[in-house]
């Protein structure tokens, strides 16, 4: 079984670039996936009922032959989690809308003929406060997501990097290694991303707190966990500023860490950021 997440990259907002539009659900519907996750669907609108948006998610979802939930988001770049008929069916779907993030939380229980369901949740962390992401990692924490008795798969934009150690073949500490060391210091792109110096030279390094905090709450790099080589999801894109990260990706529970085969990053996603899979065996669930 395929899970998928995307960042869209501001799909439907004005100006349209149609033709880009076309060619990411191509990617998609090449890849062919179970469950998908999206974020930065955007619509513009302070209802988080408004007719429009659902008649634009449904209009997406039929043209990738899928069905979904969408969470709003009051930035705007809403979330959602999509799901092949034939795969699974929703039996539960809850947004976190009563805490304050700047995008949102959207996660479905689904049933896919197995054992037990799995939940599947989508959020876009902060993308330019530091501290703004550690409180939503406390939100992904408050949600339960990391509850080691569900089996539970986050698919996200976190738009930070964990404290996960390198790999034997690695060097530096991390696996996901300091973007910055070769830029000049003190780019202002810079500051929404790394932790706070009061000294302005002081070297960039990356804010690592929000994702060790969603580690601590249960919630594991399923890339770190499969020893799986290190991948770029951004930085591949003209114009990109902060060079070569790996924001996107998939974080599960204790339960769902036996299911997964395989971990897989596309850069052929006509995104800012690369579509990233993981395979996971359902029939396993009855044996955990």
């Amino acid at each position: 079984m395929l899970l998928c997440t995307a960042n869209l990259f501001d799909y439907n907002k004005a100006p349209i670039d149609a033709d880009r539009q076309l060619r990411e659900r191509e990617t998609i519907r090449a890849a062919a996936p179970d469950v998908l996750c999206v974020q930065e669907f955007w619509h513009a609108t302070r209802d988080p009922d408004d007719p429009a948006l659902a008649r634009a998610f449904a209009e997406f979802c039929d043209q990738l032959g899928m069905v979904g939930r969408l969470a709003y988001a009051p930035s705007f770049c809403h979330v959602g989690v999509l799901w092949r008929p034939d795969s699974a069916s929703v039996e539960s779907w809850q947004e976190y809308s009563r805490w304050q993030w700047h995008h949102g939380l959207g996660m479905a229980v689904l049933d896919i003929g197995a054992a037990a369901p799995i939940r599947v949740a989508t959020t876009q962390l902060h993308p330019a406060d530091p501290a703004g992401r550690l409180t939503e990692a406390g939100y992904l924490a408050m949600a339960g997501l990391g509850n080691p008795n569900l089996i539970t798969f986050l698919g996200a934009d976190f738009n930070a990097a964990g404290r996960e150690p390198a790999l034997p073949d690695q060097h530096g500490p991390f696996y996901d290694p300091e973007p910055y060391r070769d830029q000049q210091r003190g780019l202002p792109h810079q500051q929404f991303q790394i932790e706070w110096n009061d000294d302005p030279d002081a070297e960039p390094l990356l804010d690592r707190r929000a994702l060790e905090r969603a580690r601590r709450a249960g919630l594991v790099d399923i890339a770190h966990h499969l020893r799986a080589p290190w991948r770029r999801t951004s930085g591949h894109h003209p114009g990109d500023p902060h060079g070569d990260r790996r924001p996107d990706g998939w974080r599960g529970s204790a339960a769902a860490l036996p299911l997964v085969t395989n971990y897989q990053v596309d850069e052929t996603a006509d995104s800012d950021h690369a579509r990233v899979s993981i395979r996971i065996a359902p029939d396993r669930i009855g044996n955990r």
